[in-house]
Order: structure tokens, then C-alpha cells, then sequence
């Protein structure tokens, strides 16, 4: 259809009209067509942009967004009225804020389709069945931006998609709350969730203090892809819950409490029919209620990855592992293809003072979490996945760029479902639209109570800084006496960094950037087995520290990735788990099973709140290079030593205390003095 000149509904009571000039004189006119009469408009306003004018206009009914509407000018020049701005005039998420249920509804008499888009023109439903016989159904526009239409009959098994015409073209899309989904996320499909593998364990126990949790980071693939392993399932779902030393089995023996597993849900990047093809980490995502089918034996089959990762949690939860997951919202693989922007375009993205959207994320798009329709699509796939798969915390992806009433809102609803859930993320402060006050980033801890935040302040300390290729306190350098000191004991005394030790997500290695390891090797002129020495002591500091510790998968035998230091699309070879590493230094990986148990044994080491820091710890004295802390209550007293160099000391015990832990193994030594000369913690214990 030729359009002359175009035109917006910028607001409820405006059109913005933008028109050549050949167009134009001193009695310009234009006119919206109602039903049954034409309504010239007010000109309030004239641009010079160019080669066109730019006329606002205010006219005097309600315009239905879900409705055509034509305008003419006085020469009969024509043009269809497309949404503009008006999806982010505040009044929007007033007039069509929705909170019933979206996706489909499914039984076997009837299926229900419910889309949200209030400037949606048309919606077809396109079909298709199990013998491949394609029809078509128009939804209905119902109210507050609903579309909707119910099919009698048994409709399980059958793809669908949506063509949506939104302005003057039609475009196909998936369903946004679409749960099931064939290979590389062509259709989604109606299923029967009572067809899907029912989970038999509870959730294990635990306390709800985030400082009783030990998390263990570790991606689907990776895990299992190294080729030297006996494992059939490599890189699969099933591959990490074989019967085998080099699956969840392994975890287990550590000791931790949570594993964190990278992106589940379905994510872009990758081929699930040539799974060889390409690599990716997954922060890409495509579909967030459908998990991913790259990781699944038959990813053409929706029901068959649901029920996989449904059994990989399950079998952690029946090891007493709870599952953690981390999550995208800050941005979408592509926007343009993702069916946010073909219902609705420019409402669930972030735009600037020019109207351009933003990409602080550096994807290019940046998902609007504070408008209402957003904000309520994050909970309800959050909502979604502790219910249906029973996943029990969350990490979020640059948790900055999302907003502080969202998080505090979601925190609600997954408490009620789950008093025990995780939540932390990364609350890193990058310019955004939204105000400093109101971002979710570790200065504005004290507004998220019940959100932990990955300690970057612990990590370049410890390890070094990206930034400047510094080497950190574990790697030789000095630290002052109170950095170290409030960093050991939860970054919360005196509000050093946060309110309390359950705030402190304590890392020197996670997926992104450089392993500790590789680190040390390019920054340092280390021998490899001064490092793994280095390595040992930061894992070990990790692990006492109040506060959460956070262990990267591999950490434990010092996991490299041949030096490269984002490796999100490099390939099994770098981003594998080598298990050759594993057995080669089992004698650190025992080291990490050791510490954890001490951990576990003594709530010492797992405070929960600054007053109790403050009156239980206390820096004893320093020993030449080294530090020694003090840990005690009524009970027990801890002296833990802490060295990070290669000098040669001699420590004289306290009176009445004896050694449990000789940085690298638990022990029981009741000698009075023993000299070091390399970096480690060893913690001294006097009962009381």
C-alpha cells in the first residue's frame, strides 16, 4: 500500500505527521478518518527537518491502538497511522497493564492463546499439525492489549507461531510465553506438561542464609565435551548425571551446596541440528521458558529437553545439590527478531533523549525492565521455573541495568513459593536511563535486602584488576591490614562495601575473563607451580571468607583456557572441563573437599549479620609478611594464618592451640612452632 507521508500516535492526544515539502504550503490540513466522519486536527506545532516538515497535532477522541486509522491532508495525500511514541508515554502502562495468563492454556478438550499487544492491528494464529496439515485462526481483541482465542478439541502436539500485523505489515513471531519449542526455536507447540518427566526429590535443605550456601559455577557442555572421559552423553544434559567420577557425582564429593549452572534457557549462537558447528556460552537469549535444546539428545522434540533438564535437576536435588540459574535480563540475542519488538514495537526497550535505542549492555538492546508489562514478564519466568523445574536460586546477568522495584517485587513472589531461594547477581553501576537511586547495583545494596552481589572490590584485591594487570594480594602483593581484614570478614564492617556477610558473593574466578590461573600465568613470572601455590591460597581464602564463597568449576585444579579471557564462542578445546587437570592435581581438589568440611563444621566461619563479625573477629598480629586474624566466640578460638609469599617463616603457636589445617590438608598438629616458606592459610583452634 503507497503511503504519501507518515504518521504517529506519539500520545494519547497527539500525532506526530512527517511530510515532503512538495507537500506543503501555509493551508496544510490533515485529517483522521473515524468510522463515519473525518476529524481535522489542531497543528500545534511545525519542524523543518530537512527535506520534510514535522507537524504535531492534537485531535479530540480516544484513538483505539488496536484499530486502523487512516489520514489524509487537504490534497487527499494518504497515510496509515502507526504507534509511535505514545508505548512509552506513562499513561500506557496504566490503560493496558494486563496480569492474567499469557502463553497457552492447554487441555485435552480445549486450547486457549492468549497474546498481549495493544497496538497489534490483526493476529493470526498459524497451526500446524502432527501429520503436517497447516490452518489458520484470527485472535480476538478482548481488552487491556488481550488477544485471545479458544480451539475446542485436542490440540497437543501441534506447532504454532503468530503473524502479527502491528503499523502496515505483517510479521511472524513466536509466542513470548511459549514453553515448548522444536529445533533452533522455529515453532513453539502445544504440550501436555503432564506428559513431561515428573520430579520425585524435594528441594534439599537448607538454612536460608546465603552463607551456609557454597556455589559451584559450571556450564552444561563444558562439563562433559572433554573427549579423554568416559562419558556417552558428552556435552548433554545426560552426560553431567551418568553414573561417573566426572559428573554431578564429583560435585557432590566436594561438599558444596548450589550448583550454578549457565544459561538453560533457550539461547541464540548455537545450532542445535549441527550441535559441532558453533559455541556459545548462551547469554543470548531466544526463548526464556524453554530450555535449550543445544544441550538435549533430540532437540527437534519439545518434550524431550524439558524432561532432560527436569531429570539433571532432579538427580541434583537427590544428591542434596540445589540448582541455581543464571538469567538474562538486561538484553535479548536480537531484537529485531525477538517478538518483543514485533507486538510491540519500541515499548520493551530502553531508548535515549534521540529515541535510538540504547545498548549499555553492548548487545545492541537493553530490555526496559521498569515498564509494567516487562517487569511482569521477568517474574513470571522466574515464577515459572521455581515452580515447573524447582530451580532454587537465580543469578542475574548484569543486574545493574535492571531496577531496583522489579528485583524487589520478584524477591516477593519467589519467597512465597520458596523462603530458602538465592538471589544475587551482578550489580555493577553502568550509565543507564535509569536514575543512580533506583539501579540495582552494589551501592545501592542497602535497598535490596535479600540480593547478594559479586564482590569485584574481593576479587581484584585478591587476584588482581582487569583493568590495569595488577597482581592481587594471593599473587604477592601487599594489601593493607584493614582491607584485608574487612574483605576476610564480609565487606560489611563499618558498611565497608555491604550491610551484611549474606550480601558478599566472594570470587576470584568465574566464566568471564581471565581463570586465576591464566591470570597469574600472563601477569606473573611465576614458576607453574608457584602459581598453583597462589591459586590454592586465593581458593582457600574463598572459602573462609565470611560471606558466600563462589567457586568457578575447575578452579579446584586450576582450570585454564589457554590464556584466552572471554571465551563465550572459543570452542570446546578452550572451554572445556580437562579432566586430565582433575586427576593430575587431585591432592588441591582434596585440599578444597578439606576446607569445605572445616567450613561446614564450625558456624564460625558462616556469621550472619556485622555485630556479630565486629564482636568475634579481630586482627591478632602481624608476623612479618603475614597476618594473623583471630575467629572466637564463647566456646572456640581460631587463629588463622594467612601468607601470600615465598619467604621463609617461623610461627610459634598460642598457648593451648594446635593446628586443623596446614593449608593443605585437615590435621591434627599439637607442635608448638613450624616454619613456612610458601603462601597458604593454616587455622589454629583452641577450645575455650
Amino acid at each position: 500500500m503507497r503511503l504519501d507521508f507518515k504518521s504517529y500516535i506519539d500520545s494519547f492526544d497527539s500525532i506526530t505527521i512527517i511530510i515532503n515539502k512538495k507537500f506543503c504550503d501555509s493551508e496544510k490540513k490533515f485529517f483522521l478518518q473515524r468510522s463515519k466522519y473525518l476529524e481535522e486536527l489542531s497543528i500545534i506545532r511545525i519542524d523543518d527537518i530537512g527535506e520534510s516538515y514535522k507537524y504535531i497535532c492534537l485531535f479530540s477522541e480516544e484513538v483505539k491502538l488496536h484499530l486502523v486509522y487512516h489520514l489524509f491532508d487537504e490534497s487527499n495525500n494518504h497515510s496509515i497511522l502507526f504507534s509511535g511514541r505514545v508505548v512509552r508515554d506513562p499513561l500506557f502502562d496504566q490503560k493496558f497493564k494486563y496480569d492474567g495468563k499469557l502463553g497457552i492454556v492447554y487441555t485435552k478438550s480445549q486450547t486457549t492463546f492468549k497474546l498481549w499487544t495493544p497496538v497489534a492491528k490483526d493476529i493470526i494464529l498459524e497451526l500446524i499439525s502432527p501429520n503436517n496439515e497447516k490452518s489458520e485462526e484470527n485472535l480476538k481483541y478482548l481488552d487491556s492489549g488481550l488477544w485471545e482465542i479458544t480451539l475446542k478439541g485436542d490440540y497437543e502436539g501441534y506447532k504454532y507461531r503468530y503473524n502479527v500485523r502491528v503499523n502496515a505489515t505483517y510479521s511472524v513471531c513466536l509466542d513470548p510465553y511459549g514453553i515448548a519449542s522444536n529445533s533452533n526455536a522455529q515453532y513453539n507447540y502445544v504440550i501436555d506438561l503432564s506428559k513431561i518427566y515428573q520430579m520425585k526429590n524435594r528441594n534439599p535443605k537448607f538454612s536460608g542464609n546465603y552463607v551456609d550456601a557454597i556455589i559451584y559455577e559450571l556450564n552444561i557442555r563444558d562439563f562433559t565435551i572433554d573427549k579423554k572421559i568416559n562419558i556417552l552423553n558428552k556435552g548433554k544434559y545426560k552426560g553431567i548425571i551418568e553414573d561417573s567420577k566426572y559428573s554431578l557425582n564429583y560435585v557432590k564429593s566436594l561438599g558444596v551446596t548450589h550448583i550454578q549452572l549457565m544459561p538453560v534457557y533457550d539461547f541464540g549462537g548455537v545450532d542445535e541440528l549441527s550441535p559441532n558447528l558453533k559455541y556459545n556460552w548462551g547469554y543470548n537469549p531466544e526463548q526464556y521458558f524453554v530450555p535449550e535444546g543445544w544441550f538435549s539428545e533430540d532437540s527437534e522434540n519439545p518434550y524431550t529437553r524439558i524432561s532432560e533438564l527436569k531429570e539433571v535437576i532432579d538427580k541434583a536435588h537427590n544428591l542434596g545439590l540445589r540448582v541455581n540459574m543464571d538469567v538474562v535480563f538486561n538484553h535479548v540475542f536480537d531484537y529485531q527478531t525477538f517478538p518483543f519488538e514485533k507486538l510491540i514495537p519500541g515499548y520493551f526497550y530502553r531508548v535515549n533523549e534521540h529515541s535510538n535505542y540504547t545498548e549499555v549492555s553492548g548487545c545492541q538492546n537493553d530490555l526496559a525492565t521498569e515498564k509494567y508489562m516487562c517487569s511482569r514478564f521477568i517474574k513470571d519466568v522466574c515464577e515459572y521455573w521455581v515452580e515447573e523445574f524447582k530451580i532454587n536460586g537465580f543469578r542475574f546477568d548484569l543486574m545493574g541495568l535492571l531496577d531496583i522495584n522489579t528485583l524487589n517485587y520478584l524477591k516477593t513472589r519467589l519467597k512465597s513459593i520458596d523462603e530458602t531461594i538465592m538471589l544475587y547477581g551482578e550489580g555493577w553501576n553502568m550509565a543507564n536511563t535509569i536514575a543512580y537511586e533506583n539501579r540495582p547495583i552494589n551501592e545501592n545494596n542497602h535497598k535490596l535486602p535479600g540480593y547478594g552481589f559479586f564482590n569485584d572490590s574481593y576479587r581484584d584485591f585478591f587476584k588482581g584488576s582487569q583493568w590495569n594487570n595488577s597482581l592481587g594480594f594471593c599473587l604477592g602483593s601487599s594489601i593493607k591490614p584493614y582491607d584485608l581484614f574487612n574483605l576476610f570478614f564480609g565487606s560489611c564492617i563499618f558498611f565497608y562495601k555491604f550491610r551484611n556477610p549474606n550480601q558478599t558473593i566472594n570470587y576470584v574466578e568465574c566464566h568471564d575473563n581471565y581463570t586465576f590461573f591464566d591470570y597469574a600465568k600472563k601477569n606473573s613470572n611465576m614458576s607453574v607451580d608457584n602459581i598453583k601455590e597462589c591459586s590454592k591460597l586465593a581458593l582457600s581464602i574463598v572459602i573462609l571468607s565470611q560471606g558466600v564463597p563462589f567457586i568457578h568449576a575447575g578452579q579446584e585444579f586450576f582450570r585454564t583456557k589457554n590464556m584466552v579471557e572471554n571465551s563465550y564462542n572459543s570452542g570446546d578445546e578452550i572451554n572445556k572441563m580437562d579432566w586430565n587437570r582433575m586427576e593430575e592435581n587431585l591432592s588441591n581438589v582434596n585440599t578444597l573437599k578439606d576446607l569445605i568440611k572445616i567450613r561446614k563444621e564450625y558456624s564460625l566461619f558462616r556469621l550472619t549479620n556485622e555485630t556479630e563479625i565486629k564482636n568475634k573477629t579481630r586482627i591478632l598480629k602481624r608476623n612479618n609478611s603475614s597476618i594473623i586474624f583471630e575467629l572466637s566466640d564463647e566456646n572456640i578460638s581460631f587463629e588463622i594464618i594467612i601468607k601470600n609469599n615465598f619467604i621463609k617463616e617461623n610461627f610459634i603457636m598460642a598457648d593451648n592451640y594446635f593446628m586443623i589445617f596446614d593449608s593443605y590438608k585437615i590435621v591434627e598438629n599439637k607442635e608448638t612452632n613450624f616454619t613456612v616458606d610458601k603462601p597458604g592459610v593454616f587455622i589454629l583452634k583452641k577450645i575455650l
